[in-house]
């Protein structure tokens, strides 16, 4: 059977009854790829097969006129054909619409995200700068203020874009042997600057024996627990915060580690409870809240606990406190040791910012920085120069990568070349490809306000050594050239001792 636009139409039998044939040309008025119509195709067939078993489906893909669907029906039922085929359509449609919107909206987080964090690079860096310089302390206080309220900015835009990794499906797991006492311990040495300035106490304790090991993805686990911590910290205005663990290891079901966070704050009332892990929704939403956010945290910490296989829940009882509990997967616990509470609970293991910068220094190491911005140009350099670096300055690819290479020529290449990723001219990207292919092989670190899911991927797979979003912290750039700077080293004297000089 040949329709008049020249298409062969299948012809179709219903396997128990010679049915009537009936078939409809669907004109979606566009092309479509084979990957659409096979789509297309099983969704028809599915909904088709749901509504009716006494008719079979079938589609063929025309050249230029969208999709042939044929069809077997029985006399009295082609009014519902005709309808579900419509539904069909607009299904097609409506997600390829979804879609659309969902690719719209990952570009404005991206460009949100990078206007955002390319002026907050010079905001917070420049306070750190003025922090060292100021002795009034008023003039302090106004620091202060300054950071505590950029640190603020950053965190918002971390968790919008936490959040759309996540909806987008592109959070990676990593799951491995992990300690969760010393997470805990973490997690409570972090959070314990907020505790202290509230007055509050903050302890972890163990309840019972705990595993020394758990199979974990211990990131996205010190997460979940730093954002229920925070809001614990935050919604406790006298009293204390605890973090307590416990093993639940019943007979016949799957062992899970618990992890309570216990406040006395002012607790949620029943009704407030069900909309708690709504997205930019708080328990109080009205014009006249006490406590400022956007409501994401226990968001993104409902679906983080979800893709590492656990449960989140919440009991409370108002203007008496909160207990926040999740629970874990452990993974095959056979043969692992259990530790105790007093015994061998790790001391944690951050670092004070003053104590590891003391240690680091770029002492006659040659920096070249490639970067469009004259504030970050002038931040950055600064900071390098004061931690013995020398600095030169390029304000686009093609500039840096000119100089890279006479650098290089000359015998005397540069140590580290950071390089931002969105400049005039030639953008970072080419700029790092064109260096690679020219076998240059001197350590690129990618410093780039772009914080998409998979921008870190794109800057490596260009041949960039490492990654950092802006705004970079003072003491985590130091330590990023250093330890770069330090590898350029230990290769190049390797090279040397092959060589026998």
């Amino acid at each position: 059977m040949v329709s008049r636009h020249g298409v062969q139409k299948d012809v179709i039998y219903d396997g128990e009854h010679l049915g009537k044939a009936v078939t409809i040309m669907v004109d979606t008025s566009t092309k479509r790829s084979a990957g659409n119509f096979d789509r297309f195709k099983a969704e028809t067939t599915l909904l088709f097969a749901t509504a009716n078993r006494g008719f079979a489906t079938s589609a063929s893909q025309a050249p230029a006129r969208g999709f042939t669907v044929g069809l077997i029906v029985t006399s009295g039922i082609s009014a519902v054909i005709f309808l579900v085929l419509h539904f069909c359509i607009d299904l097609v449609k409506t997600r390829e619409a979804a879609a659309a919107a969902s690719r719209a909206k990952s570009q404005f987080l991206a460009n949100m995200s990078h206007e955002i964090r390319t002026p907050m690079t010079a905001i917070l860096g420049f306070t750190d700068v003025l922090h060292d310089s100021v002795v009034a302390p008023t003039d302090i206080d106004a620091v202060h203020t300054i950071k505590e309220n950029g640190n603020y900015l950053i965190h918002i835009i971390n968790d919008v874009l936490d959040l759309s990794k996540i909806e987008a499906g592109k959070t990676e797991l990593k799951q491995t042997s992990c300690a969760p006492h010393a997470i805990a311990a973490d997690v409570a040495s972090l959070m314990r600057v907020r505790s202290e300035a509230k007055g509050l106490r903050l302890d972890v304790q163990f309840d019972g024996k705990i595993p020394a090991t758990i199979h974990c993805d211990p990131t996205q686990l010190r997460q979940i627990l730093i954002n229920l911590v925070g809001n614990a910290i935050k919604f406790t205005e006298s009293g204390s915060v605890k973090l307590v663990t416990h093993l639940l290891n019943e007979r016949g079901k799957e062992c899970r580690l618990q992890f309570d966070v216990i406040d006395t704050g002012i607790g949620i009332a029943e009704d407030d409870i069900k909309k708690l892990f709504l997205a930019f929704t708080q328990a109080d939403n009205s014009m006249t809240r006490q406590f400022r956010g956007t409501g994401l945290g226990l968001t993104i910490s409902e679906r983080l606990v979800k893709l590492l296989g656990g449960d989140i829940s919440v009991s409370s009882v108002p203007w008496k406190g909160n207990t926040f509990s999740i629970t874990v997967p452990t993974g095959p616990l056979d043969d692992l040791r259990l530790i105790d509470n007093d015994v061998e609970r790790s001391p944690g293991t951050v670092k004070t910012e003053n104590a590891g910068e003391a240690q680091l220094s770029l002492c006659d190491r040659h920096i070249l920085y490639v970067e469009d911005g004259p504030d970050n140009q002038r931040l950055i350099s600064f900071l390098l120069k004061k931690a013995g670096a020398t600095v030169t300055l390029a304000e686009n690819g093609q500039a840096g990568f000119d100089l890279a290479m006479a650098t290089k020529r000359d015998g005397y290449p540069f140590d580290v070349i950071l390089m931002d990723m969105q400049m005039p001219v030639m953008d970072g990207y080419e700029a790092t490809l064109k260096l690679r292919e020219n076998d240059y092989t001197l350590p690129i670190i990618a410093i780039t306000a772009h914080a998409m899911a998979n921008d870190r991927q794109r800057c490596l797979d260009i041949g960039c050594d490492d990654y950092a979003t802006k705004p970079v912290a003072r003491k985590a750039l130091i330590e990023l050239v250093a330890n770069s700077a330090t590898c350029t080293k230990a290769r190049a004297d390797t090279a040397l001792a092959s060589s026998g000089v």
